[in-house]
């Protein structure tokens, strides 16, 4: 009212208030006081209203909110942070102390010095660069991209002369890690026999050449590799049984992570090598030992007397026949707001033109509602974004059937949905087997 800082008497005078209601704003004059002391203004609410007279009078300051406008798209937080950070840049002190009250923080040393950006590179020799020279050519046909695990027959591993080498053995209970250890101990190995209850720290204090590891548990692989240290390098073997399908037998699907294991160990720990060997019942004792004294083959399998390593092979792709029905009906149930629902339901319309049974969680508004809802809540909110698409289906002739349901409460399914498309449509067996597209339930 006055253009300049209010005083205390003002502040509890009645009267003063009293004037606001009848004398003019003098939003300017306010504003050149205002930039006696800064030349940053930041509007706290909702709206853009000051900030848009501020900019007319005073464009050259710096000018943000604290709210987005409904039509912009962005959230909340996004825009507090950007506000913040630009106040932070311009000089303003920011209490970090309160804006991290809630959570946990920890202080991160950088360095006092600037980096200079001056590189030093290490020219090849010529005869090394020529060796090393891989294609990178694309193949043009993308058929041809696609590569099948597969098994390849090898020869026999014959016994190999192995100098006096420090073995570490994770023991397991059928009896495997004794025998083969004691056969190790007739070459003039020394071996540490380490059970899953142990502390193998101490153990692994003095070089180990090679580890054997039994325990068929992948925390206790990642523990154990960790203890080893960075000083010396060592080779791990993975023994298991029932890990890879070779021939047609059954596998443990739960041991599969321990080749993960197997091929990022080293790659993550330089100074270690590691193989995956594969075994039955029935092999020999002394092909084992030869296996494992051997370093070849990172991914090895024994059946039947023979060894088997794994290789890669093209599998091109052939055309595939479509196995959309033109025209179908297809029911999608659930998984519509931030799952896959929509994405199939979009994809269903323009490939086959099809029907659309949808049923959504029974907190999303009915079709009668949409435009109700679309009013009044912001573009971005993933309910709106659903609606949207599916008013996008609808506007492009797709005939769709909307429902809401709790996919968990049989009464309700009952009502609604269940009750549509058994009156309205006729399912035979075989197609409701092969069309329907059931997503996630919500």
């Amino acid at each position: 009212m006055t253009g300049t800082w209010i005083t205390s008497e003002q502040a509890t005078d009645p009267h003063y208030w009293g004037q606001h209601l009848r004398q003019p704003v003098r939003f300017a004059d306010g504003l050149a006081t205002l930039k006696e002391s800064t030349a940053i203004y930041l509007e706290v609410g909702a709206g853009r209203t000051l900030s848009t007279f501020a900019k007319s009078i005073d464009p050259d300051a710096l000018i943000l909110n604290s709210l987005p406008h409904p039509q912009e798209q962005i959230t909340d937080s996004s825009l507090i942070l950007n506000s913040l950070g630009k106040l932070w840049s311009a000089g303003v002190e920011v209490n970090w102390s309160n804006f991290h009250q809630h959570k946990l923080r920890q202080r991160l040393s950088l360095p006092t010095y600037p980096f200079q950006h001056q590189q030093y590179w290490i020219d090849l020799q010529t005869s090394i660069a020529s060796k090393t020279t891989i294609s990178h050519s694309k193949n043009p046909s993308i058929d041809n991209w696609f590569y099948l695990p597969s098994w390849k027959r090898t020869a026999p591993i014959a016994l190999p002369k192995l100098s006096p080498q420090t073995w570490l053995i994770c023991m397991d209970e059928s009896g495997l890690g004794e025998a083969i250890a004691q056969q190790l101990e007739q070459f003039q190995q020394t071996v540490i026999r380490v059970k899953l209850e142990d502390d193998y720290h101490p153990f692994l204090a003095q070089r180990s050449d090679r580890i054997i590891y039994l325990w068929n548990n992948f925390h206790s692989l990642i523990s154990l590799v960790q203890a080893i240290p960075t000083s010396y390098s060592a080779q791990i073997t993975i023994l298991s049984k029932q890990l890879f399908d070779v021939t047609g037998e059954s596998i443990d699907s739960t041991k599969a992570i321990l080749l993960g294991a197997c091929k990022v160990i080293p790659q993550e720990y330089p100074n270690l090598r590691c193989r995956a060997i594969d075994i039955t019942d029935s092999i020999h004792i002394n092909q084992l030992i030869a296996e494992l004294m051997s370093a070849e083959d990172a991914i090895v399998a024994h059946r039947n007397n023979h060894r088997w390593i794994q290789t890669f092979e093209s599998i091109p792709l052939t055309p595939q026949e479509p196995i959309l029905k033109q025209q179908g009906v297809y029911l999608i149930a659930g998984d519509l707001v931030e799952g896959l629902g929509t994405i199939f339901a979009q994809y269903f319309a323009q490939k086959a033109q099809a029907k659309l049974i949808l049923i959504g969680r029974s907190n999303l508004p009915n079709r009668s509602n949409w435009e109700t809802w679309l009013a009044t809540h912001r573009q971005q909110d993933p309910v709106s974004r659903c609606l949207q698409t599916l008013q996008g289906l609808a506007a492009q002739g797709t005939e769709l059937h909307f429902f809401t349901a709790d996919l968990d409460d049989e009464e309700t399914c009952d009502r609604s949905p269940i009750k549509f498309i058994s009156s309205s449509i006729k399912f035979t067996a075989s197609f409701m087997q092969t069309q329907w597209a059931i997503a996630q339930a919500a």
